[in-house]
């Protein structure tokens, strides 16, 4: 996974449900990589056209209603796939359901 951005709807704020996680521990990264943490994918129904890239931030809001804020430390994308890398984080930190929001700037 290496360092890009992800072209999101153009307008003051926009979130995006989290399909999926898959936690990568140092066994998975290995030495040298972005080291531990959530990779996320993400529900891309509502389009996309406004660039985020890696170190943005972003407000995660969980489905228990609770929220907080963090940086996008990777970003993936493969065909109509977005896939985000959260250093640190765990499945419960950004569970299934969760919704990503990106503010703009």
């Amino acid at each position: 996974m290496s360092k890009g951005e992800l072209t999101l709807p153009r307008c003051s704020h926009i979130m995006f449900r989290v399909i999926d996680t898959i936690l990568l521990d140092q066994k998975v990264v290995g030495e040298g990589g972005l080291g531990w943490g959530l990779y996320v994918i993400l529900d891309l129904a509502q389009g996309t056209s406004q660039a985020i890239e890696c170190d943005a931030g972003v407000r995660v809001h969980r489905p228990d209603g609770s929220s907080f804020e963090t940086v996008v430390n990777g970003v993936e994308v493969w065909g109509p796939n977005v896939g985000l890398f959260f250093r640190g984080k765990e499945t419960h930190d950004i569970p299934v359901l969760s919704e990503i929001e990106f503010v703009a700037a």
